[in-house]
Parts: structure tokens; sequence; C-alpha cells
């Protein structure tokens, strides 16, 4: 197993520092014992460190809203991570849990800040590898966003569905019933003769009218089915859809408690520390 002074150069981190500044670096970190499946972080609490793997093997993870463990990266031994919340203040962006028997190298923010203070050509090479990593985070989490509930359903529709769902909305609007009843007004006057200098073409009792209200009636009773047909499909996925929101939601809450235990369990720890302090 190497140190840090043998491992620092091979971590692509720090590969733009030269063997002087590595030097002074490393003197700076603190080894880190951790056994297998034990946290290191959560994502969420404050970001105060970034960690060198000595020896062992990490896991960078998210919770997706739907529960699932979402990985992000697995680090092994040279391997760097919790440098984004380091440099730039804000809450972890993923856990980090220990795969196995795991020794870490930590270097804490203010060892780091004091080290750019003192060399700040050196926050340029930082700010390169971060912008990697945000890239390679970004492209896994891209298909676990939210869907929308029309976007989906547009989606699982066919062309011939699409169509039927239109026309369905056209016949059950008011413009169709007006145009209707205006054809069949005008085709009723036209063949009793009362139109002037109208030719009744299907007079009284309107037998052509009647064979073509029938099929209208047919055809538009089709539409009706298929519509019903498309809007049960609609249901089953808005169902789905409601069902993941709910679960969202659900976790959502499980997370929360979830921290709030792991505030209480330190906040006692700190509290018993106190005490034995105290006289």
């Amino acid at each position: 197993m190497a140190d840090i002074t043998t491992l620092l150069p091979e971590v692509d981190f720090f590969k733009h520092l030269n063997s002087e500044h590595l030097e002074s670096l490393a003197q700076l970190f603190v080894l880190r014992a951790y056994k297998p499946g034990e946290t290191i972080f959560l994502v969420g609490e404050p970001g105060d460190s970034l960690y060198v793997v000595k020896s062992g093997e990490v896991e960078l993870f998210l919770r997706h809203t739907t529960g699932n463990r979402v990985t992000l990266a697995y680090v092994g031994e040279a391997g760097l991570f919790g440098e984004l919340s380091l440099l730039d203040g804000g809450p972890r962006s993923a856990s980090a849990e220990a795969r196995s028997d795991t020794e870490l190298y930590e270097l804490d923010r203010e060892h780091l800040e004091r080290y750019l203070g003192d060399h700040p050509h050196a926050a340029l090479g930082f700010l390169s590898i971060l912008g990697q990593k945000l890239r390679n985070a970004d492209n896994i989490l891209r298909g676990h966003e939210a869907r929308n509930v029309n976007a989906v359903i547009e989606q699982e529709l066919r062309w011939f569905e699409r169509m039927a769902s239109r026309l369905a909305d056209l016949v059950g609007s008011v413009p169709f019933l007006s145009i209707n009843c205006l054809i069949f007004i005008v085709w009723i006057l036209w063949n009793l003769g009362l139109l002037p200098n109208a030719v009744p073409f299907d007079p009284f009792p309107f037998g052509f009218l009647t064979m073509v209200v029938s099929l209208e009636a047919i055809i538009l009773s089709i539409l009706v089915l298929v519509a019903q047909n498309l809007q049960t499909s609609r249901d089953r996925i808005r169902g789905d859809l409601e069902y993941d929101i709910n679960l969202r939601a659900e976790l959502e809450v499980s997370h929360l408690h979830t921290k709030v235990d792991l505030m209480h369990a330190e906040i006692l720890s700190r509290l018993h520390q106190l005490e034995k302090k105290s006289p």
C-alpha cells in the first residue's frame, strides 16, 4: 500500500503540481479507516474535506426519487472524491460508502484553502478536473428526470390513435353540433321546396338523409368507442405516474427521517463527549 507522497502524483486532480508542491500538500493529509458498508458521508451534508483512496474501494451514489440507488462511480486506489463540496463550500452532491476495508487520506477545507492561497495557479488544474466530473454525473442522471404526464401519453399513442382522439374531440364539440343542425335544416327546407330556386333531390320522407344520418351515427359510435379505449389507456398511464409521484413523496419523507435520526445521534454523541470533558 502506497503512502500519500507516492499516491498524489497518480491522482488526476494533483498531476499538474510539481514535486515540491506535492510534498508540501502531502503533509496536510490525515489517514482514516473505514469498514465495509460504512458511510463516509451522505448527500446534503456539509462538505469540509476531500479524500484520496489509499486502499480498498468507495462507491459514490445518489438515491433517485423512486428509491433506486444510482451509482455515480467506484473509486479505487489513488482515486479522489469529495472535492466538489470542499471547493465550493456547498453540501455534498452524492453519498459515499466503503465497499471493503478502506483506508483514505483526508484533506480538510482549511488546509486546502491555505495551500491554494500559497499556490493560486493550482486552482486552474482543479477546475478542469471538476468540469469533467460534473459532465459525467450529468450524463448519468439525464435519463432520470421526472416525466410529464401529457408527454408520456402522447408518446404512447400511435398515429391512428391520435387521429381518432382528435376526431372524437371534434364530434363532441359545439361547433360540430351546430354544423350538423345547420346542414339538416337546409337539407329539409331545400327538399320541401321552401327555398327559392331550389330543386328537391331527396323528397319527403328524406330517404337519402336517413341513410347519411345512419352512416354518420355508425362512424361516430365507433369513434366514441375508440375514444373510450384511449381514455382507459390515459387513465392507466396517469395512474402509474401518480403512483410514481406518491412513491417519491414517501421516499423523501423517509430520507428526512433518516437525516433527522443521524442528526439526533450526532448531537447525542457530541453531548456525551462534552459531559466526559466537563469536570
